[in-house]
């Protein structure tokens, strides 16, 4: 085997790989060119379980670094990954909006999460260190309406920076199409953090699809949503923003920054959704966001990385057998493993059971 050389990829099958990170995200994706993409990190608590899984899949490089945008539980573990193994190229939305913004702008946006001064130091060193090790790699800027240079996959980039694509996505299924009046939506308080920044795609493995966008909020998701369909429907969604959303007590800011509402849901008709949640959920959250993608359309099942036993989301655990990691922050190796095939079925096996379950194509 040459060096740097992963013992991954597959023929006729893209591999996905969601592992329990905790707090955050971290996708393995092994293409059939060979290539293996990490889509973010997760927090730096979080690099135990990655370290673990890129020993047992024997990876030795990473090919492409997606980092959907700069908060903690999304990068905060690319220094340890630098550290050890090589990444050839990194993926984002380019600059950091919320640098250099001092402890009193960050409270009047997330003053319920920070209990002591030095938050925004915190962010700007992470951020420095961040940039410092993109500079080291090709760094390549996401862009709206481009397909990213990944082989074997079809990765065309939905919302970067800010923006988003306008036209309808001619092509995927009920794209274009009119969103019904009972899934209307208003748009909610302007959320000018990161999470609206986030680097959105949907991955195309021949007839299979899957859609990530990150933590893109309430205002960014709702025009490709409603009231036409501009992205269309998927087969899995890695449920955006973790299923987030706030009651309105804890002031307009937070309404802003919720995911996964009725329009963008009815839109992507997932068959599957994946969601990441830790397992404290979100402590002063609802669970708003969780039902909504539950009442999706064509949802046949939803996937868990962590069990949940905090928050209102603790209500809706799927069955166990669904769930990665049933040990509240016990981050041991576990994660959901995703097979797809170009006739767009695809099977899914969860590592901490074995228990596994195959969705064939419709009819």
């Amino acid at each position: 085997m040459r060096e740097h050389e992963s013992k991954v990829g597959a023929v006729n099958t893209t591999e996905f790989y969601f592992v329990d990170v905790g707090q955050g995200n971290g996708t393995f994706i092994f293409t059939t060119a060979g290539e293996v993409i990490l889509w973010d990190t997760g927090r730096k608590s979080g690099f135990k379980s990655l370290k673990a899984f890129i020993d047992e899949k024997e990876i030795k490089k990473i090919d492409y670094l997606i980092i959907t945008h700069y908060e903690d539980d999304h990068y905060a573990a690319v220094p340890e990954l630098f550290d050890y193994m090589p990444i050839e190229n990194i993926i984002d939305h380019g600059p950091c909006s919320v640098y250099d913004k001092g402890d009193e702008w960050w409270m009047k946006r997330r003053g319920v999460w920070i209990k002591e001064p030095g938050y925004a130091e915190e962010n700007d060193r992470m951020w420095e260190e961040y940039e410092k090790i993109r500079s080291k790699t090709n760094h390549i800027v996401a862009v709206p309406g481009t397909y990213l240079p990944i082989k074997g996959l079809k990765a065309f980039v939905i919302s970067s920076n800010g923006e988003t694509i306008s036209e309808p996505m001619y092509g995927e299924p009920h794209a274009g199409e009119v969103v019904p009046e009972e899934y209307a939506e208003t748009f909610r308080h302007i959320d000018d953090c990161e999470d609206a920044r986030s680097v959105g795609i949907s991955m195309r493995f021949d007839n299979f699809r899957l859609i990530n966008m990150g933590d893109l909020s309430w205002n960014k998701m709702i025009p490709l949503t409603y009231p036409v369909n501009i992205i269309g429907n998927t087969d899995v969604v890695i449920a955006t923003h973790h299923t987030c959303s706030f009651p309105k007590s804890l002031g307009l800011y937070y309404t802003g920054v919720a995911a996964c509402s009725r329009p963008e849901m009815y839109a992507l008709s997932p068959r599957v959704a994946v969601i990441s949640l830790p397992y404290y959920g979100h402590r002063v959250g609802t669970d708003e966001g969780l039902k909504n993608v539950l009442a999706s359309p064509r949802l046949e099942d939803y996937w868990m990385t962590e069990y949940v036993v905090e928050g209102a989301q603790m209500q809706l655990n799927p069955l166990p057998d669904y769930i990665a990691n049933l040990v509240p922050g016990n981050h041991v190796l576990n994660y959901i493993h995703l097979s797809a095939n170009r006739d767009g079925s695809f099977i899914i096996t969860n590592s901490r059971t074995d228990f596994t379950k195959k969705y064939d194509v419709l009819k």
